[in-house]
């Protein structure tokens, strides 16, 4: 059974006027956050055998802490068609890991909102806010495919401010 957890990148700096979107590094909240939200998913089994991440600087940013958070030695894959993708986007990739000739039976995935907090709203069948540095554990009960079939299910859902006292 496949598993997926959707991260939102952390907090990121605006500090650099002119600075392309795409180029935006963290903050030092975002710095702060990512690896204590790394340490709390190491509760979320099976280990992570894949890390996803758009090809934004502080999704990239966030996706290397967590991994290093986790000690984790799982592949980091960068995708540009992560970068602010539609829900639609991000389950068309997913579903494409079926293909895989090695699919990963857990990937960690670092994008951004809107497109996360309405694809876990969806899953929940609720609106449920995305905070930066969120993770939603998300539970296929057969393959990759089950995320746009729409059979998959929200199993945990996890704010820096609820489960570390941090505002993300």
């Amino acid at each position: 059974m496949p598993w997926l957890t959707l991260v939102r990148h952390a907090k990121s700096s605006w500090e650099q006027e002119g600075l392309d979107d795409h180029e935006r590094p963290l903050n030092r909240r975002g710095l702060r956050t990512a690896p204590r939200m790394g340490e709390y998913l190491r509760g979320f089994e099976p280990p992570v055998d894949l890390f996803w991440s758009s090809t934004a600087r502080r999704a990239q940013e966030t996706a290397e802490l967590l991994r290093e958070s986790l000690g984790s030695r799982a592949p980091l894959r960068l995708d540009r068609r992560l970068y602010l993708a539609p829900p639609e986007g991000i389950r068309d990739l997913v579903s494409g890991l079926e293909e895989e000739q090695e699919a990963p039976g857990h990937v960690l995935l670092v994008a951004h909102n809107p497109g996360l907090e309405v694809l876990v709203s969806a899953l929940a069948g609720r609106p449920v806010p995305f905070p930066t540095c969120a993770a939603a554990r998300i539970e296929l009960p057969r393959a990759w495919e089950d995320l746009g079939a729409g059979r998959a299910r929200l199993v945990e859902l996890a704010r820096p401010r609820e489960v570390l006292g941090d505002s993300g």
